[in-house]
């Protein structure tokens, strides 16, 4: 999934385990998998087409325990 980084310090600091940093402009390519969901649940970066980058700045993450 393509990937923009919510400012310019995130996109010189953060970079995907397996596919590596952010370009020095646009998006990044990142696999849909625990660790992209995760920096969008945080608010670090956002998906294209995904909406305001701001927004999500303030959206708490969502996530389940499972019932053990």
């Amino acid at each position: 999934m393509k990937v923009f980084p919510k400012n310019d310090d995130v996109r010189r600091v953060l970079a995907h385990p397996s596919t590596g940093k952010f370009r020095a402009e646009g998006p990044a390519d990142w696999p849909d998998d625990a660790f992209t969901n995760r920096r969008i649940a945080d608010g670090d970066i956002y998906k294209e087409g995904g909406g305001d980058p701001q927004r999500a700045q303030h959206e708490k993450p969502k996530f389940s325990r499972k019932a053990e």
